[in-house]
């Protein structure tokens, strides 16, 4: 389903600063979170958000993209659909809860790594996730991306108020930093709510009660590309999931601190991703050179960017995290590349789902995942997990975005030097274009 954005000009540059904002905001709860925690409690933190945000994509069988599929056609209205996404969301998380809670201190190694009672929050969280990331994709459904990136932005901020607080009281601990993760999360919930019945229509009671045969309808269609989906959000961290069995929590917490460094390479795909993908979904942007250029000028940017961290990788590592992560420089080497080629490939994503193409977005998600399994399973024979797994993940970036470039180049006829070799004429364009949006944003 094609979706359109006809909105541009000052709400494109909102959208735009609000997810670069997020990214940033992002990376300085990561840098909060290692001199609060520790390694080992930010590798409790990272097991826990990672068992949430399994559950929470897992078990809800992606009827929440199914609603919104099902409003932005006119199948549903837009309070059926909201009202169905969030029942599919907390009936799945509901059946996560049922089957984790009696495993939750068990002598199940998964379980081991973190307290009980961190685990217990994890299981609230997974239902906040769920519901936020639905209520999104219903916003994002009525055209209101600028909104959405704001809110977004909230959660962050709010995250990053509640790990700062864990700074000025030592010994707050896993389960602070947990709340203040459920706390972002229900204040997007909340704003996401309040925006859809005051700009949307929304509206609960009878009204909000979808027909039999739409349910059916949009439970199939999520059904049919939950596997894709679950694929898309699984690589970005899949790292983490397979280091909670391979390695202890210091160690994770390690490798969470080097991945969380990976964020500062991913504000400018972030940012380029947020002006993209509307204006190809609306039509505005129709030729792939264009699209090509974009992706010459993140690559490009986020290359030097790449450089320089790998330059000062073992400063950087010690004032973002502290001494105590110190073995997370030999790690940010390792995925810089991978990095560069994920943010890369963003814009190829953002191409393929704007002229209604998903299913190529979803299968090179698919190709890097197979690919980092792959390589963590062959590289643990020499080497250490951490390693291991940062060099898997890089593999599996890489291979996604060799996929992305071939498809690309099959889809449109842009060759692969033509679309990722920068040339001097790119860097006026980028001058005009960010000169654009300041003056958007101070209009």
């Amino acid at each position: 389903m094609r979706l359109r954005n006809p909105t541009g000009g000052k709400d494109a540059a909102i959208g735009i600063a609000a997810r670069a904002s997020t990214y940033g905001i992002a990376a300085l709860t990561q840098s909060a979170l290692a001199y609060a925690l520790g390694p080992e409690g930010r590798g409790a933190y990272a097991v826990c958000a990672a068992f949430a945000l399994a559950l929470a994509a897992a078990f809800t069988l992606s009827v929440d993209k199914g609603a919104q599929n099902f409003a932005v056609n006119g199948r549903l209205s837009l309070s059926q659909a909201v009202a169905l996404a969030l029942a599919g969301c907390a009936a799945g998380c509901a059946v996560g809860a049922a089957i984790a809670l009696p495993l939750i201190g068990t002598p199940l190694l998964f379980f081991q790594k973190a307290a009980a009672s961190s685990f217990h929050l994890a299981l609230a969280l997974a239902a906040l996730i769920a519901a936020t990331a639905a209520l999104r994709l219903q916003l994002e459904g009525k055209r209101r991306f600028a909104q959405a990136g704001a809110f977004t932005l909230l959660r962050a901020a709010v995250v990053l108020l509640g790990v700062g607080a864990a700074l000025l009281a030592p010994g707050l601990g896993v389960n602070w930093a947990l709340g203040a993760l459920i706390a972002g999360n229900a204040a997007m919930a909340t704003v996401c709510l309040w925006d859809l019945r005051r700009a949307c229509g929304l509206r609960f009671g009878r009204a909000a009660l979808p027909p039999m045969d739409g349910v059916r309808a949009a439970l199939s269609y999520g059904a049919k590309i939950h596997l894709s989906q679950l694929s898309m959000q699984a690589q970005p961290r899949l790292g983490t999931l397979l280091l909670i069995i391979a390695a202890a929590p210091a160690d994770i917490g390690v490798f969470a601190a080097a991945s969380g460094a990976m964020l500062f390479l991913g504000v400018i795909s972030a940012a380029a991703d947020a002006a993209l993908y509307p204006r190809i979904a609306s039509g505005a942007v129709t030729s792939p050179r264009r699209v090509a250029l974009y992706m010459r000028l993140v690559y490009a940017a986020t290359a030097c960017a790449a450089a320089a961290a790998i330059a000062a990788a073992d400063p950087m590592v010690r004032l973002a995290f502290s001494d105590a992560f110190a073995p997370a420089a030999a790690l940010v080497r390792i995925m810089a590349p991978g990095a560069v080629a994920y943010a890369a490939a963003n814009i190829i994503r953002a191409y393929f789902n704007g002229i209604g193409n998903p299913e190529t977005s979803s299968l090179s998600a698919a190709i890097g995942l197979a690919a980092t399994l792959a390589a963590f399973f062959a590289l643990s024979i020499r080497f250490d997990a951490t390693t291991s797994a940062a060099a898997a993940v890089s593999a599996g970036s890489i291979c996604a975005a060799a996929f992305l470039a071939a498809a690309f180049r099959r889809a449109s006829g842009v060759g692969v030097i033509e679309a990722w070799l920068p040339r001097p004429s790119d860097l006026g364009y980028a001058y005009r274009a960010a000169r654009d949006i300041v003056r958007q944003r101070a209009s």
